[in-house]
């Protein structure tokens, strides 16, 4: 459920700003194990 909505918001994200800083900020807990 939270998975769907996420991969969506960072593909909007991305494609919006372009960049890993505003990924992070979509989904924080997600991209901290990633960092």
């Amino acid at each position: 459920m939270m998975s769907d909505r996420i991969g969506k918001a960072i593909k909007v994200v991305v494609k919006r700003a372009n960049h890993e800083m505003a990924i992070l900020t979509v989904i924080p807990e997600e991209a901290n194990p990633d960092m």
